[in-house]
């Protein structure tokens, strides 16, 4: 199955769990099998689960999933989740460095109101109301 990682669990009574079967250098119980890696030997009685190793639905703005190869609104639901993100994130950061000041504000966005606050600079308490 490609696209999906797969964890491989050893539960069969000749695992590495079981002390008497131990070998000298044991490996562990847990083992990943990396996407697209080909054929693996998991042993006698043992488990493997896969677990997708991508996202390849996105979430419009209608609330629909979509692929990101679905035409126009697969592609722009693809950018809104990952891309914009990144871009958002990055200018804000470039924003905080041009402007330390705005960077503070903006923390102090995110107290809660009616709650008194010492700000740097001032000569007595700011309350944060409106």
């Amino acid at each position: 199955m490609l696209g999906a990682a797969r964890v491989l669990r050893w539960t069969g009574q000749y695992s590495q769990r079981t002390p008497r079967f131990r070998p000298l250098a044991p490996e562990p119980d847990v083992h990943f099998v990396q996407p697209a890696s080909g054929v693996t030997w998991i042993g006698f009685w043992s488990n493997i689960h896969r677990y997708p190793s991508q996202q390849r639905e996105f979430r419009g703005a209608d609330g629909a999933n979509r692929d990101a190869w679905d035409g126009d609104e697969g592609w722009s639901s693809f950018l809104d989740q990952i891309i914009r993100p990144v871009i958002d994130n990055d200018l804000r950061q470039e924003g905080y460095n041009a402007c330390p000041a705005c960077a503070q504000i903006d923390i102090m966005k995110a107290i809660p109101p009616n709650v008194t606050v010492y700000v740097p600079g001032a000569a007595a308490t700011v309350p944060l109301t409106k």
